[in-house]
């Protein structure tokens, strides 16, 4: 019975796209909302009724190739996602390409990527989740290829197979490394071995040459600085494309750190590494963002940097975390890049509405950054007080002091500004701490230590996000500075240095 759950959800995709040869009056809607419903109706099932829904397909006596599945609830919460963003997608994409004589490939190809972006969430062991990792991103070759006579087109799609197979590479060398350890690659093993303080002691070394390894491979696959100059260049290829890439695909690296974190938070290191190349792609996303007048290579730069704060969520031990900006980056992301057409229509109407704010200056600043950070450990010690013992709370927590901040100087109405930055700040900690309780069994709470290289990491991210801060609050008056001119220029061309 698991086994054919387990096929129908694979099959689910590829069956869209002979529902669309069939029906060529573009009928699907039902179809559509299917698969998202089963997967709600298959997680609350299995979750509530305490079922383990696993299938072993093969297994090797040593235990090497052990091929299997999994549906457990961070499986759940992201192939949901996926699968209902995909619909979406596959919807527009049925429109959007009415008049291209290869649309019917071209549907075949998205499917087929989403089946495999399904097989790699269900993966049970490391196995089947690289070789779905594979598949995926070769599908996604042929998906950026689809215009075949667009050097742009081509180029990136060149530039992004050469930095997935780098980090396809690092990744296959890793898990050899972690089999050389635990004997095994599958998840289960890994994670329940790591109880085993002999074993750990005695193959440090190792673990921590693995556990780089996939932070490398995982930071190859979601864009991460320097490895991220391919994904700006992709906006050549059609608009599904795009929103399918940002939205889901582009998050396999964070699923892959997320899914590996009881491993991950033994090793300080490569925590560290997530941490300060996850800051550094924020602070370069973000700039080349501000500058960008392509709608969609803005949108690509604001993935590169969202990404970013994925990683640095993971860096700090914020995984619970990094699962609600998962999901919701995603959504907004596809609706984002599915809407971009509309862009320039809602620019032209912001000339009508002139901003009546006074201008911000240093006091403003001060006045936001004070009443923000009252307010939010106010509510941070109502809701969940027990939270602040956690090595993500000192980072985590200033960066939501600071976007409720933001949301104090760029509203337009004063009166309006604390109620809306306060719903903001309950409606993010209640997601946070609702996702802390329910993957309690999957990611582990990193308890807070004061440890030199720990606190570096930490402050290191933290002025990261101050200097963006405030950055972009005095942006007129940088832009009108020599260097605020000459960073410009550079980041208009998408480099700082």
């Amino acid at each position: 019975m698991s086994a054919l759950i387990f096929i129908l959800i694979f099959l689910y995709p590829l069956t869209l796209s002979f529902w669309a040869y069939l029906d060529r009056k573009n009928r699907m809607h039902t179809a559509l909302l299917l698969g998202p419903i089963g997967l709600i109706v298959l997680t609350v099932f299995t979750q509530f009724m305490d079922v383990d829904l696993s299938v072993q397909f093969f297994s090797h006596t040593q235990g090497l190739f052990a091929l299997g599945l999994k549906w457990d609830v961070l499986t759940s919460l992201i192939a949901i996602t996926v699968l209902t963003i995909g619909g979406v997608v596959y919807k527009f994409s049925w429109n959007y390409l009415q008049d291209d004589p290869f649309r019917v490939r071209f549907l075949q190809n998205l499917s087929l990527t989403l089946s495999f972006v399904l097989l790699m969430l269900m993966a049970a062991d490391l196995i089947v989740f690289l070789m779905a990792w594979v598949t995926v991103s070769y599908f996604l070759h042929k998906l950026l290829l689809h215009f075949p006579g667009r050097d742009g087109a081509v180029k990136a799609a060149q530039q992004k197979f050469w930095i997935s197979r780098f980090g396809d590479v690092v990744l296959i060398l890793g898990c050899l490394i972690l089999y050389q350890v635990f004997g095994s690659l599958k998840f289960d093993i890994i994670m329940q071995s790591l109880d085993n303080r002999d074993l750990l002691n005695a193959n440090t070394y190792l673990i921590t040459i693995a556990s780089i390894c996939i932070v490398i491979g995982a930071m190859a696959k979601s864009a991460q600085y320097p490895l991220h100059f391919w994904l700006p260049n992709t906006m050549e290829t059609p608009t599904p494309v795009s929103a399918l890439m940002h939205a889901g695909v582009i998050n396999a690296g964070g699923y892959l750190i997320i899914r590996m974190s009881p491993l991950l938070s033994s090793v300080p290191l490569a925590l560290g590494i997530l941490t300060c190349f996850g800051s550094l792609t924020i602070l370069f996303g973000l700039i080349m963002m501000w500058t960008q007048t392509s709608v969609k290579k803005s949108l690509a730069y604001s993935t590169i940097s969202q990404m970013g704060f994925m990683m640095v969520q993971c860096g700090v031990g914020a995984f619970h975390m990094a699962v609600v900006h998962c999901i919701g980056h995603a959504f907004y992301k596809a609706y984002a890049f599915l809407s971009s057409g509309t862009a320039t229509d809602f620019g032209r109407l912001e000339r009508y509405y002139p901003d009546t704010k006074k201008p911000i200056n240093f006091m403003s600043i001060l006045w936001a950054l004070t009443l923000a950070m009252f307010l939010s450990w106010s509510l941070i010690f109502i809701l969940n007080p027990e939270s602040l013992v956690l090595k993500s709370s000192l980072l985590m927590y200033l960066v939501v002091t600071l976007a409720m901040a933001q949301i104090f100087l760029v509203t337009r109405f004063a009166y309006f500004s604390v109620p809306l930055g306060t719903a903001f700040m309950v409606l993010y900690l209640s997601f946070s701490f609702g996702m802390q309780y329910i993957l309690k069994d999957v990611i582990p709470l990193t308890k807070l230590k004061f440890e030199l290289l720990d606190m570096v990491y930490i402050i290191f991210a933290a002025s990261i996000f101050v200097s963006l801060f405030i950055m972009q609050n005095i942006f007129p008056i940088l832009a009108k500075t020599d260097f605020g001119k000459k960073l410009y220029v550079r980041a208009l061309n998408g480099r700082l240095i």
